[in-house]
């Protein structure tokens, strides 16, 4: 259920973890909420608490978010 051994140092370091590898490595971060039932879980719950704050972090800006990564690593 964590990304890495920093986000089990406390709740906040779990949640800049989770969204920062959110924005920096979405590619990376699908792969792992496909494995990972709980790691699935927290994305989700960064999502919906993300869209409460900002209407435009809906479903297109996450889509926007992995187009624009993978432009930036290549193939």
């Amino acid at each position: 259920g964590f990304f890495n051994h920093y986000s089990t140092t406390g709740v906040e370091e779990d949640k800049a973890e989770v969204f920062a590898n959110m924005i920096v490595e979405p590619r990376h971060v699908a792969d792992k909420t496909r494995k990972d039932p709980v790691f699935d879980n927290k994305v989700h719950a960064m999502k919906e608490l993300l869209s409460s704050f900002c209407v435009q972090m809906d479903k297109q800006f996450w889509e926007r978010a992995q187009i624009s990564a993978d432009r930036s690593t290549g193939p």
